[in-house]
């Protein structure tokens, strides 16, 4: 055929390419609606035949080893040639188009069928005869990249397939593929859900998944349990815990696991631990990983009950810690020698290993116990004698018999008496274990521990416990008959040092004593019948001394009818009177039928050994009476840390008896601050090496504690310590004190010194400050008085000296506020205030000095709430102080800006500038009275250092606050003012309209009688009221003033305080003593120098309206004397 002539090869129409992208969307919703795979791929067939008439589809799909097709779909092909297509063997289209296009995974288009020598001719008659002449065939391509079956596009014609039939084919496929992949992942996941359920249910570990449960705040508050394996209620006995929360199954869960899997969920970093849960009673292995994205907050746990190991281990541990504890308890013992060592160390040792308030060890001596020394931790000690009664009946019965007594907690314990109930709770025990020592069927000893809390005690705990009773026992007996043993031979060389020893022999059927030679000759007898014949029983025991007779023949009774080693001890009196102390000891012999037959013994003298030891008692009597009588506190210790003996002045200082002292270490007493430095002197006296005045503190009985200053000579071989120590408590609280004296004298000396420089500095100040005006005043003051002065020279003197009289006034008022702020005295007229009108009266007061140095001002209101209570002239005194102090200490060209806002409750004003700024070190004392960061003569600002002084306390009378900022020196400062803003209506400041009248206030037709003893302020009141249309009458006296009223009747009438002969208030009480028609009721000013609140109260109650201090402003003055005359006028 001829391509280019050939119809088939035409390109797909626009109205096709729609077509096929119509089909398309409806072939992948029905894919996507989850219809199975032969239906999607019918539709799909259908779809191409009905885009391209005359050709017929058809899907091969091939079994997982690509070795047959498995399934066959070709709606559209004879049913024949669908049955021979299912099952073939892909091998025998090898060398066809299905074959090539399978194996090599590209298209493969066979143009004409019957004349295809690479098909057989099995299957090349087979197509013909259903009439299918040629095929193209297209691979199906999983995701793996590997074909899984093909589209063959059947013609009835022996043609080529053309380009639309090949985009037919594309697009068939990849319907075909999404259809596959859709099944086999669905086939995925069921086939591994399966895979899970069957992990999930049949491993011997729980597992569970969670949602970790968040409050509103985002903390986490509880997690919920989203699925749980069957193992999950076997290893935690939690049942039916699928979608409750952990507190719902565990109420008291501990925080731990919460925590812990909130950490997984956060980080996302798995952990795994070995935790136990004590309010479930197991411990648990865990593995906890988070699952999902992080904002599902869901996380998983695989875990297992490890309880029985933990307590394997535990066992295991406890067994090695016993056995490690058996050792050291024999190691402890074995090298002491003295029986209380070994009861205080064995009692120690137990106490610490158990961690129990107390171990008593005690002895049975006749009726009573004794008790030497105890362990005690945080308890009183119990050395000492106790009758075995107190025991209680009970306890003490279940003793004798040998049996262990417990009590978890003695509160319940039924075998204890009242008594003993009483007797526990007073030394502070709950739980106690009671080991007696039976010995030859006797009850002799025991052990007894007890704690401070109820203790469920373990088997293993009382098993050891009585163990080390017996221990103990065993240790102290040894210890005791190796100190006798050491004893008998300390005498018996004694006495062969001395030569005393005699022998005799007692022959018991003949009851006569044998004695040798040397003891004849010392009792004056003949040795001949002594050492042969013997003398007769009844001799040798009247040599004793008469008082020791009865328990000396006693004990030669009982050797023989024992058969028991005899010792005894008694005095022999000699011929010559003298008396002499020996030692016997003998042994009986018996003969073969066991009857006794003699009884040989050795005499030991031990007369000089028990005057020595006299000596030594009475040594020690006396040592004892010092010990007893010395003030100073003495005390024998041993070098283990354990006080042996005290005396008296020990309780009298600290409150410890000897006993408390003795039952536990004596670094317990001392302050744990010092025990470091104690411990290190304590080596030192190991050494050998003497401790003089050595210091620290110990705790006395009612908790404080008291400083010790102690003396010690060390005693090596003895192991001992000899301590002198004394308490000096009073001498260090002495030196305190007076430390404390000296550092309160050198504060107040600085603080005197500094108040003394201020106070120079205040005064130098003060004094440049006024003189300073005086100059130009006077200066100018005489220039005019010549008369030679220009128009525009007198303008300029009369500017300079109204600037440097108004500067003083200012530092006068600024004295006197400071006067007012110190006696308490500073009122204020509290009306509503609108701040911003207060700061645009003090802008317009300071623009000229602003303008003068080019100095911008920027001014900013932020909110609509301004409007506070308070005093108008005080806070506008306030706000003028701040701007002018930023003016004053900006440079030229700088910057000051004001912001009035509202923050909360508040108004808030901020001044800043970019001026001098404030240092770090002035910055904590800008506030304070008199002073100055620069008080030298050089500085460059004046002042009295008083304006910001007044400004915080004005502030802090309105409720408010004041600080200030700056980030140093030459970095600009900011003032912030803070004030509450107004909550109830006020009386409000006057509007701009009435500020205009006051300022503009005529007084034409008034009659003012001016009463002044000075000349000078009474011509310029005249002048300043006639410019205003005022009719003025002056007069110089209190006494001209009242002839004056007799005359005429003025309106107003204007006074002084202070004249000669009679003063403002007398004057004013005479004018009110007046009928009205006499001038009685004429209103009246003072204007006066005395100022203060005093005066101002003195004026009013004399009868004045109204109090001015001078100097006062003209229009302030002009404004009061119209206010009176409105008054009056109204009144009237």
């Amino acid at each position: 055929m001829n391509q280019q002539t050939d119809p088939y090869h035409d390109h797909s129409s626009p109205e096709q390419a729609q077509l096929m992208l119509i089909e398309q969307n409806r072939l992948l919703k029905l894919v996507a609606s989850g219809q199975p795979l032969e239906t999607c791929l019918t539709e799909v067939c259908h779809s191409i035949a009905q885009l391209n008439p005359g050709t017929h589809a058809c899907f091969l799909i091939a079994d997982a080893q690509r070795v047959s097709f498995l399934q066959v779909i070709a709606p559209n092909l004879p049913a024949a040639f669908r049955q021979r297509l299912e099952g073939a063997l892909i091998n025998e289209f090898c060398i066809g188009s299905f074959g090539d296009a399978m194996y090599r995974g590209q298209p493969v288009s066979c143009p004409e069928i019957a004349n295809d020598d690479r098909w057989s001719s099995e299957w090349r008659s087979l197509c013909v005869a259903h009439n299918i002449l040629a095929c193209h065939s297209e691979p199906l391509i999983g995701l793996n990249h590997l074909p899984f079956g093909l589209l063959m596009l059947c013609f009835e014609q022996a043609r080529i397939r053309t380009d639309w039939e090949f985009q037919l084919a594309q697009f068939s496929t990849q319907i075909a593929s999404i259809v596959f992949e859709r099944d086999r992942t669905d086939l995925v996941c069921q086939d591994r859900e399966k895979q899970y359920r069957t992990l999930f249910e049949s491993i011997d570990e729980g597992f569970c998944i969670c949602e970790l449960l968040l409050n509103q705040n985002g903390e986490p508050q509880d997690y919920r349990l989203l699925e749980v394996n069957s193992a999950f209620e076997k290893l935690t006995g939690l049942e039916q815990a699928t979608g409750k929360t952990a507190r719902e199954l565990v109420p008291n869960l501990e925080d731990f696991w919460l925590e812990t899997y909130a950490q997984v969920v956060q980080t996302g970093k798995s952990i795994r631990f070995e935790q136990e849960s004590i309010a479930l009673g197991h411990w648990f292995d865990v593995n906890a990983f988070r699952i999902g994205e992080p904002q599902r907050h869901q996380f998983a746990l695989l875990f297992t009950n490890v309880t029985e190991r933990k307590q394997a281990e535990k066992l295991s541990r406890q067994a090695t810690e016993i056995e490690t504890f058996r050792v050291s308890l024999v190691d402890a013992l074995r090298p002491l020698a003295h029986p209380v060592e070994v009861q205080a160390t064995a009692s120690r040792m137990l106490g610490e290993y158990l961690n129990v308030t107390r171990v008593v060890y005690f002895e049975v001596q006749g009726a009573d116990y004794v008790v030497e020394r105890d362990y005690v931790n945080g308890a009183d000690a119990l050395a000492g004698r106790y009758a075995i009664e107190s025991f209680g009946e009970k306890v003490l019965k279940a003793y004798r018999a040998g049996q262990t007594t417990s009590a978890s907690d003695v509160t319940a314990d039924p075998n204890l008496s009242p008594e003993q109930h009483s007797a526990y709770a007073a030394i502070q025990i709950k739980a106690h274990i009671g080991i007696p020592l039976i010995k030859n069927g006797e009850f002799v000893a025991g052990l007894a521990v007890h704690n401070a809390t109820p203790r469920v005690w373990l088997p293993q705990e009382i098993a050891l416990a009585e163990e080390v009773a017996e221990r103990t026992w065993a240790a102290v007996e040894r210890a005791s008959a190796e100190a006798a043993l050491r004893n008998a031979h300390k005498q018996l060389e004694s006495a062969l040092a001395a030569g005393a020893v005699y022998t005799w022999r007692w022959n018991i059927p003949a009851y006569r004593v044998i004695i040798d030679a040397k003891f004849a000759r010392l009792l004056d007898i003949d040795a001949a019948v002594a050492t042969t014949e013997g003398l007769p029983i009844e001799t040798f025991i009247n040599w004793m001394h008469p008082d020791d007779r009865v328990l000396g023949f006693a004990a030669l009774q009982q050797a023989i009818t024992t058969g028991e080693a005899y010792t005894s001890e008694y005095r022999v009196q000699l011929a010559t009177g003298e008396k002499r102390w020996f030692t016997a000891r003998g042994q009986v012999e018996y003969d073969a039928t066991g009857n006794p037959i003699a009884l040989l013994g050795a005499l030991a003298d031990m007369t000089v050994a028990k005057r020595l030891e006299e000596s030594r008692r009475r040594a020690e009597e006396d040592r004892d009476r010092f010990f007893q009588l010395s003030q100073d506190m003495l005390a024998i210790v041993h070098m283990d840390g354990y006080f042996l003996q005290t005396n008296p002045a020990w309780e009298t200082t600290l409150g410890y008896t000897l006993p408390e002292l003795t039952a536990q270490p004596y670094i317990e007493f001392v302050h744990p601050d010092d025990r470091a430095a104690t411990v290190a002197a304590a080596d030192l006296i190991a050494q050998g090496i003497p401790l003089h005045e050595f210091e620290n503190r110990y705790r006395a009985r009612n908790g404080s504690y008291r400083w010790i200053s102690w003396s010690v000579a060390p005693f090596i071989e003895q192991k001992l310590m000899y301590c002198v120590a004394r308490d000096m408590t009073d001498r260090k609280s002495a030196e305190v004190e007076r430390e404390q004296l000296l550092q309160q004298t050198q504060v107040a000396k600085e603080a005197a010194e500094t108040a003394n420089r201020i106070k120079d500095e205040f005064l130098a100040v003060l004094s440049h400050e006024l003189r300073s005006p005086l100059n130009p005043i006077l200066g100018w003051t005489r220039m005019l008085q010549t008369g030679r002065l220009n128009a525009p020279q007198t303008q300029q003197a009369l500017a300079t000296i109204e600037r440097n009289a108004t500067l003083q006034a200012q530092l006068i008022e600024d004295l006197l506020d400071i006067s007012r702020i110190l006696r308490g005295k500073l009122v204020l007229n509290v009306v509503s205030v609108d701040l911003a009108s207060i700061i645009r009266a003090a802008l317009e007061t300071i623009r000229l000095a602003a303008e003068a140095k080019n100095i911008q001002i920027q001014t900013m209101f932020e909110g609509t709430r301004w409007r506070v209570s308070g005093d108008v002239a005080r806070l506008q005194q306030v706000v003028w102080n701040l701007l002018s102090n930023a003016v004053k200490f900006t440079p030229e060209q700088g910057r000051v800006e004001i912001r009035l806002s509202e923050v909360g409750h508040h108004a808030q004003i901020e001044v800043s500038d970019t001026g001098k700024g404030i240092s770090a070190e002035f910055l904590p004392y800008v506030f304070e009275r008199f002073r100055q960061e620069d008080g030298s003569t050089t500085r460059q600002f004046g002042g009295l250092g008083l304006g910001l002084a007044i400004v915080q306390q004005i502030v802090e009378l309105h409720g408010g606050t004041v600080n200030v900022s700056s980030p140093g020196e030459h970095q600009g400062a900011t003032f912030t003012v803070t004030l509450p803003l107004e909550q109830i209506e006020s009386p409000s400041l006057p509007n701009s309209s009435e500020l205009f009248a006051i300022a503009h206030a005529s007084l034409v037709g008034i009659h003012v009688l001016i009463v002044d003893d000075e000349p000078d302020a009474r011509d310029f009141q005249a002048f300043v009221l006639e410019q205003r249309g005022a009719i003025v009458t002056v007069v110089d006296s209190a006494i001209a003033a009242l002839q004056q009223l007799n005359q005429v009747m003025p309106d107003v009438l204007l006074s002084d305080i202070g004249m000669p002969n009679m003063d403002g208030y007398t004057l004013m009480q005479l004018i009110r003593s007046r009928p009205p028609e006499q001038g009685g009721m004429i209103p009246a000013i003072a204007l006066t120098a005395y100022v203060g609140e005093l005066n101002q109260r003195k004026a009013i109650e004399a009868g004045f309206q109204k109090h001015f201090a001078k100097p006062v402003a003209p229009d302030l003055l002009i404004q009061a004397i119209a206010d009176l005359v409105n008054i009056s006028n109204s009144s009237a």
